[in-house]
């Protein structure tokens, strides 16, 4: 068993001094930091294993129970583990690892010396359990999953060894795991400065080999490219002497221009172009022709520059001092190491004026269009590149851009925008070609206002003919030079009674009449006629023509009226006056009449009172003799024939509205309520009680107050001097629409035979007819219905007065005389 552990232990050392002489033999071609530690770590290892070994041998034992030994063994197994890890980390080590890696490494060879000279055994102890676990807590994350469970393992049985005192079985394991290890760093070594150096190495081989063939290849292509550039040295000859006259053609010149600024070939073109240097064979200083000729010299100068020094071809403009504009083209030249630029001079002069007179065309016509009052607008392929703006259209709604720009769109188009405005658009397009591109032409008219207009004009042209059609004249429209009809109007046709114009003579109509000029200011004369319409039945006419002018041409306007109607009145007119002036004849003689019976009335009335003043005393005496009798029915008979004929009287001004009154608004309720309240003060002696009743308070009509007073006293005192004793008089007023109603009614209480076999009949009769003409003066009406039922009802009717101001409205206080000397004329008859 011994044999074979230092079998096993030789093995190890062996591949440890193969893995220190391989590291040790590449740090010849590749040194560095990591291969001299490594060499350091791997000559500790050895040196620990062979002092080992030595101390075995000197005890005669491998195995033993010797804590030192076992230390020892443990120590060379720590540093294993670093070198191992050294070995597996391909990373770069920061300083911190490299600080705690060396302390480990000092550490290591301390505990080593104190296991080897047996001293200081606990503090051995201490510090390899330190270092067991110091190195697994820092490198835990780093170390392979072998190394952390290695380590694990020395831990446990590191403790099993303190707690048992057993080592045999761990030293056994410790060999079997130095030897997998050592198998591990030689398998790294070989890989690492073995194997891929020989495959490097075989790369670069097959690198080197490669280049040379293609060295080979690129020789013979020097050799063909050199070939080639003299075939194009020749083909370039030629094409110079073609360019010279084709530059000739175009009005172009090459100029090449070498590193001093010398012009060294002046061809035929040059010459022409620069009549001065017609007679020049040899090189031309490019100072003297820039001052002989060019402007812009600093300009011509600084593009030669700009083109050697940025190596590409420089495009500038210059003007020469006849006027002549030239573009010139520099470009870099290079032959035989020297920097020469080859000038490309062409003749520009006439573009550059037709491009300016283009460009002022242009600017002209923009103007032109952006002054156009409507949209004009440039498509292409579907986009617009051109907007006049004139039109506030828009064109962000997809749909209406559309419409616009679809090809088929032209004339008049209608839609709401999003305020719900209607907008009406009038759209025209034309299509022409630039640049082999077709573009279109689109010119957007907004009609919205104008088909306003013409929506307003045809109401307004229906307006107006319906407003002639409704008109009481007949219009008829002529043309002034051919007399052609045009128009006439529904009241032509109705005047005439024809359906169509062709069988209407007109120049019975406008023949023999003045024709006025239409001047607002002339009056328009008339001419009466008699014609016969469509029947053959004769029509009355008063016809004129006026001439105006429409759409600058004259035309004949007919204005003919339908008089049939007016000379019937006229001739009725005619009629009333004679029966009026007839009237009048009559009535001045019942007016003569009554004045000359009044005189002779007012003095039987006089003689009568003087008689009774005088003798009074012998009508006190005999009061019912004949003579108190016959003054009394002498003043009786006087009384009625004064008020006969003051009734005559009245009636007669009436008739010939000769009666002075007030129309003024007054409330007709408290009026005629006022009238009741004091006519019944004086009806109580009969017992006759009049009711007033009215369904408003307040009810204005235009008056005379003092009129309308005498005709309802004068009513109302027909009735109650008729009236049986205990009788009652419903005075009632009620409203009908814009009307109001006045009634006075005695139902079955009213003396019907006695009113009509009174002697006094007529004069009641002429009070009635006093108070209906007051009545009808107003407007009103007035009617009396009696039966032989006893009964009797008065009527009146007046117009109500509505919208009125309280300024508008009167109020009358009636005199309490006036009311009874109106009850006493009618009651005392």
């Amino acid at each position: 068993m011994n044999g074979f552990i230092v079998n096993l232990n030789t093995l190890t050392i062996s591949l440890f001094l193969c893995v220190f002489f391989i590291i040790l033999s590449s740090i010849g071609t590749r040194r560095s930091k990591k291969n001299i530690i490594q060499l350091v770590l791997i000559g500790t290892i050895l040196t620990m294993k062979i002092c080992y070994y030595l101390k075995k041998i000197a005890t005669n034992t491998i195995i033993a129970n010797d804590y030192n030994l076992f230390y020892m063994f443990l120590v060379g197994d720590i540093i294993v583990l670093i070198l191992f890890y050294l070995m597996s980390d391909d990373e770069k080590l920061s300083l911190y690892r490299k600080i705690v890696l060396l302390i480990n490494y000092g550490i290591c060879i301390f505990s080593f010396c104190l296991s080897l000279n047996n001293v200081y055994t606990n503090l051995n102890n201490f510090m390899i359990i330190s270092l067991i676990i110091g190195n697994i807590c820092l490198f835990y994350s780093k170390y392979p999953k072998v190394i952390q469970t290695i380590s694990l393992y020395y831990i446990i049985n590191f403790i099993l060894v303190l707690q048992s005192h057993v080592i045999n079985w761990l030293i056994y394991s410790n060999i079997i795991l130095d030897l997998l290890i050592v198998l591990l760093i030689f398998f790294k070594t070989y890989i690492i400065y073995i194997e891929q150096p020989n495959i490097k190495y075989s790369k670069t081989e097959s690198s080197l080999n490669r280049s040379a063939i293609n060295m080979k290849l690129y020789d013979e292509r020097l050799n063909n490219y050199r070939m080639v550039n003299k075939i194009l040295q020749e083909d370039y000859d030629l094409k110079e002497k073609n360019l010279h006259i084709l530059l000739g053609q175009f009005k172009k010149s090459a100029l090449l221009i070498d590193e001093d600024n010398y012009i060294i070939n002046n061809d035929v073109v040059f010459k022409t172009m620069f009549n001065s240097y017609k007679d020049y064979h040899t090189a031309i200083k490019l100072d003297d022709f820039l001052n002989d000729n060019m402007i812009e010299k600093e300009k011509f100068l600084q593009s030669i520059e700009d083109a050697r020094y940025y190596s590409e071809s420089v495009i500038t403009e210059v003007t020469i001092k006849d006027g002549r504009i030239f573009e010139c083209v520099f470009s870099l030249y290079d032959e035989y190491e020297s920097s020469k630029v080859i000038c490309i001079l062409s003749d520009i002069t006439y573009e550059k004026k037709m491009a300016l007179k283009i460009q002022e065309n242009d600017v002209k016509y923009k103007k032109i269009v952006e002054n156009i009052p409507y949209s004009i607008i440039l498509e292409k392929n579907k986009e617009i590149i051109y907007n006049n703006n004139k039109l506030d259209i828009d064109l962000d709604n997809s749909d209406i851009k559309n419409i616009i720009l679809n090809s088929a769109t032209k004339g008049e188009i209608n839609y709401i925008d999003d305020e719900s405005k209607e907008i009406s658009l009038f759209i025209d397009r034309i299509k022409f070609v630039e640049d082999n591109e077709e573009i279109s032409l689109i010119e957007i008219k907004d009609i919205s206002n104008y088909k306003k207009l013409l929506n307003k004009l045809e109401m307004s042209t229906n307006q107006y003919k319906t407003l002639i059609d409704t008109i009481p004249e007949a219009i008829c429209v002529l043309d002034y030079e051919s007399k052609e009809f045009e128009y006439a109007n529904d009241t032509f046709f109705e005047l005439f009674k024809i359906q169509d114009i062709e069988n209407m003579d007109l120049d019975e109509i406008y023949n023999d009449i003045a024709i006025s000029s239409g001047n607002i200011n002339e009056n328009i004369k008339y001419i009466r006629k008699t014609l016969k319409d469509g029947y053959g039945g004769l029509i009355n006419i008063e016809s004129s023509v006026v001439l105006i002018n429409i759409n600058k041409s004259t035309k004949m306007v007919l204005i003919i009226r339908d008089i049939t109607e007016e000379i019937k009145v006229e001739s009725m007119k005619k009629e009333i006056l004679e029966s009026e002036i007839i009237n009048k004849d009559k009535d001045d003689f019942f007016i003569n009449m009554s004045h000359e019976l009044l005189t002779p009335a007012n003095l039987l009335h006089s003689s009568n009172q003087f008689i009774e003043r005088n003798c009074k005393d012998i009508i006190k005496r005999e009061p019912d003799g004949e003579f108190a009798n016959s003054i009394s029915v002498m003043k009786k008979h006087v009384e009625v024939l004064i008020t006969l004929i003051n009734k005559i009287m009245e009636l007669s001004k009436l008739e010939e509205d000769n009666h002075n009154e007030s129309n003024e608004i007054y409330d007709i309720v408290s009026l005629c309520e006022d009238i009741v309240t004091q006519l019944n003060k004086y009806t109580d002696y009969k017992n006759i009680n009049i009711v007033f009743d009215t369904d408003e308070e307040e009810i204005y009509t235009k008056l005379d107050p003092d009129d309308m007073t005498k005709a309802i006293l004068t009513l109302l005192s027909v009735v109650v001097k008729n009236s049986r004793i205990k009788s009652t008089i419903d005075f009632n007023i009620k409203t009908k629409v814009d009307k109001v109603i006045i009634t006075i009614e005695n139902f079955k209480r009213y003396n019907y035979e006695q009113y009509l076999d009174n002697y006094e009949e007529k004069i009641l009769n002429l009070s009635m007819s006093i108070a209906k003409l007051i009545v009808n003066k107003y407007k009103g009406k007035m009617d009396m219905k009696t039966n032989k039922d006893d009964c009797i009802l008065i009527e009146m009717e007046l117009n109500i007065e509505k919208n009125i101001n309280d300024n508008e409205k009167t109020i009358k206080v009636i005199d309490e005389n006036f009311i009874y000397n109106e009850y006493k004329k009618i009651c005392d008859l």
